[in-house]
């Protein structure tokens, strides 16, 4: 539970077992650093209002990128009911970043992530995430405002919505 037993998410996410489920309270978090659940099948899940809109906000601040798999997460990596926002990259990936990795997205929101290279709100590269139930709004980058995907990506999007986003190319 961040933050009763942990403060930040990244130490509830370095302490988790294979298996486990980080909860995460309503709020806003401002993390010290990227999340990454370094290879392990986790899920780490924000808290919902009544109509079940995330209520977990974590905001990178417009200097950091949000999360990141880049350990060979699989479908058992699991991100649900979040808003991740002001994610930055000075090259790939502002709100997320998956190499070679492929967790599972539920009910997400990027919003105002930004990459000077590619995908602003998302990344993918050797990497087919599955989202459901997600949206990307004013992210930007140079290719893929909202998602880039590269060396074979091939994400499974259901009942996404892309609105906002913008690429120079």
């Amino acid at each position: 539970l961040v933050p009763s037993e942990y403060a930040t998410i990244e130490s509830a996410v370095d302490a988790a077992a294979y298996g486990d489920v980080v909860l995460l309270a309503a709020g806003i978090y401002s993390p010290t650093r990227t999340i990454n659940p370094q290879g392990k099948p986790v899920t780490v899940r924000g808290a919902v209002a009544g109509a079940g809109e995330p209520t977990t906000i974590i905001d990178g601040g417009g200097v950091m990128r949000v999360l990141q798999c880049t350990g060979g997460e699989g479908a058992t990596t699991v991100f649900e009911n979040l808003v991740i926002q002001n994610g930055y990259s000075s090259g790939d990936g502002g709100g997320m970043y998956n190499y070679p990795s492929s967790p599972t997205i539920t009910n997400c929101t990027f919003a105002n992530n930004s990459a000077t290279s590619s995908g602003g709100g998302m990344f993918n590269v050797s990497s087919s995430p599955t989202l459901t139930d997600c949206t990307f709004t004013s992210n930007s980058a140079d290719f893929g405002g909202g998602m880039a995907n590269y060396n074979g990506s091939s994400p499974t999007l259901t009942d996404c919505t892309f609105e906002s986003n913008s690429a120079n190319n």
